[in-house]
């Protein structure tokens, strides 16, 4: 008999987190990197703005220690493949040649996976300071059992004018 226990998934670094970013911004660049753990290698890890109308960001996943899906596909074809083997050597009444070793990934529930999701300004977000100055992003990462929640700050700092110092005047 199998225990399953689901261990909640955790963001790790998102406590009271900001950027001050300024208003002129012109390019795509990353604000602020989340973390994530879990301790159920079977669940991928998905992260995303929760309420992405609030303005001109995104997140979008930038590691992971878990196998992709096209990994783990991968990995369960080759599975089928060998009992497809075993059963028919069964059939025969003969065993599998010894030559081929069998690759299987540890499932050891003991150990933390993680995820890293970075948040994005897209390109030329036309950020105005005298419309909003504070973004509010509610980040949601979820692993398909449990949901974890966070809030990330984008403050918006002035467009201010360049000041000349130190001029002399004749």
């Amino acid at each position: 008999m199998s225990l399953w226990i689901f261990q909640p998934i955790s963001i790790t670094n998102l406590g009271a987190q900001y950027k001050d970013l300024p208003e002129d911004t012109e390019t795509e660049r990353s604000l602020y990197t989340i973390l994530t753990s879990d301790s159920s290698n079977d669940d991928p890890v998905y992260c995303d703005i929760a309420n992405p109308s609030v303005g001109p960001f995104h997140c979008r996943q930038t590691s992971n220690a878990v196998r992709s899906k096209r990994e783990r596909e991968r990995e369960r074809e080759r599975e089928r493949e060998r009992e497809r083997e075993r059963d028919y050597y069964r059939l025969l009444n003969l065993t599998p040649s010894k030559g081929k070793k069998e690759k299987k990934f540890p499932h050891n529930h003991n150990v933390c996976l993680f995820a890293a999701y970075d948040i994005f300004v897209y390109d030329w977000p036309q950020l105005a300071y005298d419309t909003t100055r504070t973004y509010n992003l509610r980040v949601e990462c979820s692993d398909n059992t449990n949901t974890a929640t966070g809030t990330y700050t984008v403050s918006i700092k002035r467009n201010e004018p360049p000041t000349f110092h130190n001029t002399y005047c004749k």
